[in-house]
């Protein structure tokens, strides 16, 4: 067991009390960051269903999808 002294301790309540609060505040900011990636899941879910759709319509030996080919 280890002994520790009232100014010490007090420190160590504070800095248990700050962790707590930056934790908080990660979580906040992770949990606004799913949020925005989850509004724009629909925007890259159409975008996959383009590139989906483009590559089934590809001539073989095409590198890109058609409507991606700047040349024609």
């Amino acid at each position: 067991l280890i002994e520790v002294d009232d100014d010490c301790l007090g420190e160590l309540k504070r800095a248990a009390q700050t962790l707590a609060q930056l934790h908080q505040q990660a979580a906040t900011a992770l949990a606004t960051l799913h949020a925005r990636h989850a509004a724009q899941r629909p925007v890259d879910t159409a975008h996959a269903r383009a590139y989906a759709s483009a590559d089934a319509d590809a001539v073989p030996g095409e590198t890109a999808p058609r409507f991606l080919d700047q040349r024609r």
